[in-house]
C-alpha cells in the first residue's frame, strides 16, 4: 500500500529512448535519465494509473507502459511484456504476456487474439508466449485471463500505429445494489428493472444477478481491543453462523485490529480455516483500537476485483491512537464501492476515581476505585461507514440477540443485486458519483466508484 511523497522510475533499455513522458491522473512531466517522476500518492492507498512514454530525440512517441499503483487485494495481474502499447512491430514477433491470479486463486486459462484471431499460448511461470506474424498495418492485440473462481481479467494494445493511443476497452463497474419495498428486500428484478447515470449521463445496464448466484468475496474485520462486550460469543455466532453461510466458491480473508492491524488469515476458501481462526482470537493485551487504520487495510484487501463483495466489521465503532483519521478512512470506503456491514457492539468503559482518607497515623491516603459502566456502541461513526458505502450497521444489544442480528445480515447481504453497467466516465484517476434507481422500490447503493 503506497501513501506519500513516491519515487518512480523508468528502467529503458533502447537507446533510441531520449525522454519519458509521464502522465498520472492531470499531471503530466516529461524527464531525461534518470527517468524519474515524484508523485504524492496520499494518506490513503487509492490507486493511481500512471502512463510512461517512450520519446525519441525529436520527442515521438515510440511506445508506451501503464502502470497502477496501489492495486488492491484482489486484482488479476495481466500485462503485455513484449510487445509494449504503440509499439511498431513487422514480421515473425514474440508475444509475451504476464499474468497472475491473486491469493486464493489459480488461472484457469489466458487467451491471447490477434484481431479477432485466436492464437495458441505456451506457459512457462507465470509468462505465456506465442509466435505471430504481424504485417505492419495497425494491430489490437488481446489478452483475457479466467481464474478458478471465474473471475476474469482483459488487457489490450494499440501496435503500429505511432503517435495515436486509443481507448480499446469500456469500463464496466459492478456495484451492489439493495433494493426493498415497505422495509423488504425485493427479489426477481432483472437489468431492464433498473436505471443507472453517472456524471456523464445513462449508462448502458449490461446485467443484475442476485448475490447469492454469484461468487462473493468477503472481509472479516473483528475489533479485539480490551473494552468489547460478548466477544466470545460473537466470535462464536460469526464462526457458526456467518461463515457457514458462505458457498463453496466464495472467498474470505481475516482481519484483526486493536493495538495494532494484523491479517490471521489471508484470502481462503476454507470455512474450517476461517472458522478455527475467528475461535482463536484473544484480546489485545494494551489498550489500543486503530478502527480507521483496519478499514482501509480491509478495504485495500477487496479493492482491485469486480464481482460481489463485501465488508463484515465487528467492533464497538471508538477509535483509539489510530494513526489514520476519519476523514480519510471515509473518503477511502466512499471511493471503494465496497458495502461494509457492521456489528455495533457495546463496551465497558473503565471509570477511576481517586478517594481521599486519613489513616489510623492521621496521614492523607488516597486510594484509586475502580468502576466499569457498559456504554452502547458508537453508532453515528459506524453508520457514517455504511451508509456511504450502501451496507448497513447492526445493533448488537445483547448477545442473546445475536442470531438475530445473523439472520437478518445474512437476508440483507444475500438479497441485494450485483448490478453490471458500462460507465460514461472519461476521466482517470478520481471519483465519479452514480445514481441507481429501480421503479420497483427504494434502492440503496454506494453514492459511486472510482477510475
Amino acid at each position: 500500500m503506497l501513501t506519500g511523497r513516491v519515487r518512480l522510475e523508468a528502467v529503458a533499455r533502447d537507446p533510441g529512448v531520449a525522454t519519458v513522458r509521464w502522465q498520472a491522473g492531470d499531471r503530466s512531466r516529461t524527464t531525461g535519465k534518470p527517468f524519474e517522476f515524484f508523485l504524492d500518492a496520499g494518506p490513503v492507498p487509492e490507486e493511481r494509473t500512471v502512463i510512461v512514454t517512450a520519446l525519441d530525440r525529436d520527442r515521438r512517441p515510440l511506445y508506451s507502459v501503464e502502470t497502477l499503483l496501489n492495486p488492491g487485494g484482489r486484482r488479476i495481474a495481466l500485462r503485455f511484456v513484449a510487445p509494449l502499447d504503440g509499439q511498431g512491430v513487422t514480421g515473425a514477433t514474440t508475444v509475451l504476456v504476464r499474468a497472475a491470479a491473486p491469493a486464493g486463486e489459480g488461472l484457469a486459462s489466458v487467451e491471447l487474439d490477434v484481431d479477432g484471431r485466436g492464437v495458441a499460448l505456451e506457459r512457462a511461470g507465470d509468462l505465456w508466449s506465442a509466435r505471430v506474424d504481424l504485417a505492419g498495418s495497425p494491430a489490437v492485440l488481446t489478452a483475457r485471463a479466467k481464474t478458478t473462481l471465474g473471475r476474469s481479467a482483459e488487457r489490450s494494445i494499440l501496435l503500429n500505429a505511432r503517435g495515436l493511443r486509443a481507448s480499446l476497452d469500456a469500463h464496466v463497474v459492478e456495484q451492489m445494489v439493495a433494493v426493498t419495498k415497505g422495509g423488504e428486500p425485493v427479489e426477481g428484478l432483472k437489468a431492464a428493472d433498473f436505471r443507472v447515470r453517472d456524471d456523464r449521463g445513462d449508462c448502458e445496464i449490461r446485467e443484475a444477478r442476485l448475490v447469492r448466484d454469484v461468487n462473493l468475496s468477503v472481509g472479516v474485520s473483528i475489533d479485539t481491543s480490551q473494552s468489547l462486550l460478548h466477544t466470545a460469543e460473537l466470535r462464536g455466532a460469526v464462526a457458526s453462523r456467518f461463515l457457514r453461510m458462505l458457498g463453496p466458491r466464495d472467498t474470505a480473508f481475516l482481519q484483526r485490529f486493536g493495538v495494532t492491524v494484523g491479517h490471521v488469515l489471508e484470502w481462503t476458501t476454507s470455512r474450517k480455516h476461517l472458522e478455527e481462526g475467528v475461535l482463536a482470537l484473544g484480546e489485545d493485551p494494551v489498550p489500543g483500537t486503530l478502527l480507521h487504520a483496519a478499514i482501509v487495510d480491509a478495504l485495500y484487501q477487496l479493492q482491485g476485483g469486480e464481482g460481489a463483495r463485501a465488508l463484515l466489521l465487528v467492533t464497538d465503532g471508538n477509535a483509539f491512537e489510530d494513526d489514520v483519521t476519519e476523514q480519510n478512512a471515509l473518503a477511502f470506503a466512499r471511493e471503494a464501492g465496497v458495502p461494509i456491514f457492521a456489528l455495533a457492539l457495546p463496551w465497558m468503559e473503565e471509570i477511576r476515581q481517586v478517594e481521599r482518607h486519613k489513616d489510623a497515623d492521621g496521614k492523607i491516603v488516597e486510594e484509586v476505585k475502580v468502576t466499569h459502566v457498559p456504554q452502547a456502541p458508537n453508532r453515528a461513526v459506524l453508520e457514517r461507514f455504511t451508509e456511504a458505502t450502501g451496507g448497513r450497521t447492526y445493533v448488537v444489544p445483547n448477545a442473546g440477540g445475536l442470531n438475530d442480528v445473523f439472520a437478518k445480515l445474512e437476508r440483507d447481504l444475500r438479497t441485494r443485486y450485483l448490478v453490471s453497467f458500462v460507465s460514461n466516465a472519461k476521466r482517470t484517476g478520481s471519483f465519479h458519483p452514480v445514481e441507481i434507481r429501480s421503479a420497483r422500490g427504494t434502492v440503496r447503493t454506494a453514492a459511486g466508484f472510482f477510475y
